[in-house]
């Protein structure tokens, strides 16, 4: 089950599910029938996150923000199947994993 299936089954009548992102190909069986019955508001775009990237770059050579607190697993490049594994399964209470070289 996709990411924008479970939005959807998991909204209230008459909310909103919103996609950011780049969805690049064609998604077949859209459930637009549960969309409209549910009077379902879908609102989608891309994420700017270049335009953001300077003042977050201010932030982190400030020490105002700290993106190594997201980090929950680091793993050798060799691992990345099974790093890919632990994040899609949410094991350990896994939130970002980064691959060392």
């Amino acid at each position: 089950m996709s990411a924008i299936d479970i939005a959807i089954q998991a909204v209230r009548k008459f909310g909103t599910v919103q996609l950011t992102g780049v969805y690049g190909s064609l998604y077949n069986m859209f459930p637009l029938g549960h969309i409209f019955e549910r009077n379902i508001t879908l609102t989608m775009g891309q994420a700017p996150v270049i335009h953001y990237m300077p003042e977050l770059f201010k932030k982190i050579t400030a020490g105002e923000f700290d993106p190594t607190e997201i980090v929950s697993h680091r793993l050798p490049l060799e691992q990345a199947s099974n790093a890919y594994r632990i994040f899609n399964d949410h094991e350990d209470e896994c939130t970002k994993v980064v691959l060392k070289p």
